[in-house]
């Protein structure tokens, strides 16, 4: 599976609150933790959700893959999710 989804308007800054809120929220582990590119994995009680991410910081866009999901989980919900946590996190900067 390789489903990928870029978001625009993503500061260094805007990104630093979405890793924390997703920390916070879901449990969310970052590798490695401080890069600006790696794997976020997040335990849910179904299974695990593995999505590579990669901040251009210069152009402020992120991108992220999904590599693993649970199959009861749908992509769609997974991508409106993060959508909705930058937004978030945008309007709180």
């Amino acid at each position: 599976m390789q489903d990928s989804r870029t978001f625009e308007d993503v500061s260094v800054h805007v990104w630093e609150k979405v890793k924390a809120m997703a920390r916070t929220r879901f449990g969310t582990t970052f590798d490695p933790e401080t890069s600006p590119a790696g794997t976020a994995r997040t335990s849910t009680p179904i299974g695990e959700v593995v999505i590579d991410y990669d901040l251009d910081a210069d152009a402020e866009q992120i991108t992220y893959t999904l590599r693993r999901k649970p199959m009861l989980i749908l992509s769609r919900h997974i991508w409106s999710g993060l959508e909705e946590a930058i937004d978030s996190c945008r309007q709180q900067s």
